[in-house]
């Protein structure tokens, strides 16, 4: 999952009870909510009333006898900072929203996210990178690996229709058939069938069968022991039979999700928020609070700003306060560390004539000192990176070390290749860490001979960007969407996912393909794991990214919170056992 990928909007979103459509508030009215240009999160205004408040309240400063009537009118209206909200509501905060809501076409973080709130799949993800029961109570496998048996468990949509099997056989055809549009069809292409399905030459999936509405038997073209944890994902989400249709890459899911998970949509406010309230008829049990809202805010210093007021319930502590608040104790102690299951790196566009000479790629990665990158500007929380596989994953290799911070090699490497002078453009998501990380690294490769042009672009110019091959380099994230070595390889380093399945620095390989391809067709795990290792070994040899550093991420929630711990895995932190206070505790 690129960060490349959390971009371009949709058109305003209404629900179609118009009445729901209006901010929730005691006084709904004309100016209730005010919104600069930087921020996403709404404030009342100071004059918070309906319009007869606010007649009233006009009127109150030619007609005094009505001073009364007129306090009794605005004793609803507050500002929010006055008072706490309900204690049934958590006010989760980020950087951006998503673009789709339909489980055939999540694909980046915060769409992600939203999905582990309102879908469920046959399996999902527990607060590590362990797989659980979900939809699916229990299953078997075959001896020969390839045959999986799902119990479904006693479980309800949000419509209150009940979840069966043939909503699973719906929901996965519907991934796979050609006039969905999807691009995930490969979470599902190892079924037995699924390329007849994909290539259009039937509709339906012989290798899911559906003996009873309880069960579900799929079959697989071939043993895959870490099948159950793609049916993790959200595009393995199961949807009602016939919800969204398959002849349309524009679906009501998109802007009214239904699904079996904890939370019910309710609303989305296009660039501010989207509101939901808990399942009650959830088969695991209703959330502990009412109401959930996913509040968007691309300015860092406002959510901070709201976060410490006590407008939002959680934040994630950014690298321009975290030396401050880790060495403040109070604040320290409620700061809960997670480690990030992601990459960050510098990549190249390995498809260019500039970087076509492997010597070119390494002189620029020992001309970046990564470690003082890591040590200065993410501040040493996480791990510095040696190549693609990120800590808390099988087959993760503490005692490989980094490519060597060595300017001096830079130069000559860059003599030999007939480089030295080249002009760069270097690629960037315009943001407070990524600027300081740009700046470092074009300060340190125009010390070993090199011009670079630093090119701030939002999420959308900087992914068609890399799509189309524009920049020679580019920095980006990778954050896996299930947890093994294989998703932290195969779709940014295979050469048949270019550019727009994971592979944006456009790195071809034969060597690669070939190791990759056997390490993904390994039935021993012990073997597939050493598989991998050795591709990876090959991929940090060939550098088509400069590796930096696997992201640790400092979470914080307010005061009147309980309960909350971070999961790994980004679709995970459902919020359904999280409790909060009326008031914040002292």
């Amino acid at each position: 999952m690129c960060a490349a990928d959390h971009a371009t909007k949709y058109p305003n979103l209404r629900r179609r009870d118009e009445g729901m459509d209006k901010p929730l508030s005691a006084c709904d009215g004309p100016g209730m909510f005010i919104k600069s240009s930087s921020e996403g999160i709404r404030q009342k205004s100071s004059s918070s009333c309906n319009p007869v408040q606010l007649w009233f309240c006009s009127a109150w400063r030619f007609r005094p006898v009505l001073l009364a009537a007129v306090m009794a009118l605005l004793a609803g209206c507050s500002s929010p900072t006055d008072k706490q909200p309900a204690a049934s509501v958590f006010r989760y905060s980020n950087i951006d929203e998503p673009r789709r809501l339909d489980p055939a076409f999540v694909k980046d973080y915060y769409e992600g996210v939203v999905a582990g709130w309102v879908y469920e799949g046959l399996t999902r993800f527990g607060k590590g990178t362990d797989v659980e029961p979900a939809l699916a109570g229990k299953w078997e496998v075959s001896d020969d690996g390839r045959t999986y048996v799902f119990h479904l468990r006693e479980a309800k949509f949000s419509t209150g229709a009940p979840v069966r099997a043939a909503d699973v056989r719906y929901s996965f055809t519907r991934v796979l058939r050609p006039e969905t549009g999807s691009d995930r069809k490969w979470v599902l292409n190892r079924i037995e069938g699924a390329d007849e399905v994909v290539s259009g030459t039937t509709k339906e999936l012989r290798g899911l069968e559906t003996p009873d509405e309880r069960t579900v038997r799929i079959t697989l073209k071939s043993p895959y022991p870490v099948f159950p944890t793609l049916l993790a994902m959200p595009n393995a989400a199961i949807v009602p039979e016939g919800s969204a249709g398959t002849t349309t890459m524009s679906t009501p899911l998109d802007r009214a999700p239904v699904g079996s998970g904890p939370w019910v949509f309710d609303k989305w406010m296009q660039g501010q928020r989207l509101e939901f309230h808990r399942n009650d008829a959830h088969w695991g049990g209703a959330p502990k609070i009412e109401r959930l809202i996913y509040h968007v805010q691309v300015d860092d210093n406002v959510r901070r700003r709201e976060f410490e007021i006590g407008n939002l319930d959680y934040y994630e502590v950014s690298f321009a306060v975290f030396p401050a608040w880790s060495h403040d104790a109070e604040k320290a102690k409620r700061m809960l560390p997670l480690q990030e299951l992601r990459s960050d790196f510098l990549a190249f566009n390995n498809a260019s004539p500039k970087f076509a000479d492997r010597r070119v790629r390494e002189a620029v990665a020992h001309g970046i000192n990564t470690r003082s990158i890591f040590e200065n500007l993410q501040l040493g929380r996480g791990k510095l990176a040696h190549g693609p596989v990120p800590p808390g994953i099988a087959g993760y290799r503490e005692n490989v070390k980094p490519r060597e911070y060595d300017p001096e090699r830079a130069r000559a490497l860059l003599a030999e290749s007939g480089a030295l002078g080249m002009e760069i453009s270097l690629w960037y998501r315009d943001e407070a860490l990524w600027s300081e990380i740009v700046k470092a690294a074009k300060s340190d490769l125009e010390k070993v001979g090199l011009k670079v042009s630093l090119v701030p672009r939002d999420l959308a110019s900087l992914r068609a960007g890399v799509w189309d091959g524009k920049p020679d380099m580019y920095l980006g994230s990778w954050t896996l969407d299930y947890p093994d070595m294989e998703n932290a390889m195969v779709p940014p380093f295979h050469s048949r996912n270019i550019p727009r399945q994971g592979n944006g620095s456009r790195f071809r390989n034969e060597d690669v393909d070939k190791l990759l391809d056997a390490a993904q067709s390994e039935k021993d795990p012990a073997a597939r794991i050493a598989k991998f290792q050795t591709a990876e070994d090959k991929i940090i040899a060939e550098c088509p990214w400069v590796f930096l550093f696997h992201r640790r991420t400092d979470i914080m929630v307010s005061p009147r919170t309980k309960g909350f711990e971070p999961a790994a895995m980004y679709n995970a932190n459902r919020f359904d056992d999280v409790e909060v206070r009326q008031t914040p505790a002292n």
